[in-house]
C-alpha cells in the first residue's frame, strides 16, 4: 500500500489502520505454464513432403521430423499379445527355421573380353533375397551359360569361383557382357531365382 495516506488505507481497511493479514490480501494467479503445443501424427504423404523439405536444404526440417515422428508414435498396450513369428516375404519358414545363406560372396560382373576377365560391379545382398533366391544361387556352377532374357534374345554369362589361400571358395562373380548392363538393357535379365537356374550346368 506504497504512495497511499493514512486515512486512505483506514478507508479502504474499513477504518482499521493497521496492515491486514496477508491470507486476507488478494493475490494475482500464477500465470499458467506454457503448454508445448501439440503436433498431429502426419500421414505418409505428409512424411514424405518433411523428406523432402530437408533434403532441400531448408532449416528447422530436422527438428519438425523429429518431433513429428515422436508424436506419430503409438504406445503399446500393456495387455498387447506379441505374436510375431519372424515370417516375412524374404523368409516365409519364419524364426524357428534356419534362415539359408550365400555360400560365398557374389557380384554381378563385367566381362573384359580385352583382358579377358572379370571386373566386380554390384554385390548381391543375401539379407535383400528370398529363401529359395539364395538356394537357388547356391547351386550355380562355374563355367559360361547362356541365358535367356526377358525379350527372348540369349547372352552368355560366365560364372567365375575364386578361391582363397585355404582352397576355399570366398567370391563367385556372374559376369556379362558389358552392354547387358546398359539403361537400355539393365531390366532385360529374369528375376533372380529364374537367372539363377539357368546357370546351373546340365
Amino acid at each position: 500500500m506504497a504512495g497511499m495516506t493514512k486515512d486512505q488505507r483506514r478507508a479502504m481497511l474499513g477504518g482499521d489502520d493497521s496492515e491486514a493479514p496477508m491470507d486476507s490480501v488478494d493475490v494475482a494467479p500464477a500465470a499458467p505454464a506454457p503448454v508445448a503445443p501439440t503436433i498431429p501424427a502426419l500421414t505418409f504423404e505428409q512424411l514424405k513432403e518433411l523428406f523432402a523439405l530437408a533434403a532441400s536444404g531448408n532449416a528447422g526440417i530436422g527438428e519438425q521430423m523429429a518431433a513429428a515422428l515422436k508424436q506419430s508414435r503409438q504406445p503399446k498396450p500393456e495387455n498387447a499379445i506379441d505374436d510375431y513369428h519372424g515370417k516375412s516375404h524374404f523368409h516365409p519358414g519364419g524364426k524357428d527355421v534356419p534362415r539359408p545363406e550365400l555360400r560365398a560372396e557374389m557380384w554381378f560382373a563385367v566381362w573384359d573380353a580385352n583382358e579377358g576377365k572379370a571386373k566386380t560391379t554390384y554385390p548381391l545382398d543375401g539379407r535383400q533375397m528370398r529363401d529359395d533366391e539364395i538356394e537357388a544361387l547356391n547351386r550355380i556352377t562355374p563355367g559360361i551359360h547362356n541365358v535367356s532374357r526377358n525379350d527372348g534374345s540369349t547372352v552368355q554369362c560366365r560364372v567365375i569361383e575364386r578361391v582363397n589361400h585355404m582352397g576355399e571358395i570366398d567370391r563367385v562373380l556372374l559376369s556379362f557382357d558389358p552392354q547387358v548392363f546398359d539403361r537400355e538393357n539393365k531390366n532385360s535379365l529374369p528375376v533372380l531365382a529364374t537367372l539363377a537356374a539357368q546357370l546351373v550346368s546340365a
